[in-house]
């Protein structure tokens, strides 16, 4: 007649007396959670500016696995340039990717779907999380490459919309 507590934190449900699987490494389900973030347009390297009218993130973490879910509807307002310092990054995301173990390269791009680039100047998109970081990197693909970074002045138009959701471990 009422919710399960875990009135102490570091508990959770323990599935220990269950056959493990290979490899498993722990049996505690000790968190669960979800809720709302604010994604945004950013452009660290030359401080472009952008306007954004919408911007909704909506998450669930289901023990160390997060799945996010980004729209945001804007533009770049000015510094819509193409240069190198001009790259275009999704920032504020709730969750840091974890570090890949044993591995010199922590990019995390396998499993993010983009649903939408309206009226971003780009034929495809794809999206990088690096782990320990709260960004995405949004790359144009080339052949046979990752990709070129997308510019400011690919989201230069007025009501460019972005969204995304991906799933990753923390």
């Amino acid at each position: 007649d009422g919710n399960l507590v875990i009135g102490t934190s570091g508990h959770g449900i323990d599935f220990s007396a269950t056959a493990d699987g290979t490899g498993g490494a722990a049996e505690l389900f000790n968190d669960y959670e979800e809720g709302e973030f604010t994604p945004s347009y950013s452009n660290p390297d030359s401080n472009a500016g952008f306007a954004q009218t919408h911007q909704y993130g909506y998450y669930t973490r289901i023990g160390n696995v997060v799945t996010v879910s980004v729209y945001i509807q804007g533009y770049c307002n000015n510094n819509a340039g193409g240069n190198t310092a001009d790259n275009v990054k999704v920032t504020g995301l709730p969750f840091a990717p974890a570090q890949l173990p044993s591995s010199g390269n922590n990019r995390h791009q396998a499993n993010w779907a983009i649903g939408s680039r309206y009226k971003m100047e780009v034929d495809d998109l794809t999206a990088y999380a690096y782990g320990g970081n709260t960004y995405i990197d949004l790359y144009v693909p080339s052949n046979g490459g990752t990709g070129v970074t997308l510019k400011t002045n690919q989201i230069d138009q007025n009501t460019t919309q972005f969204n995304a959701t991906a799933t990753y471990r923390v």
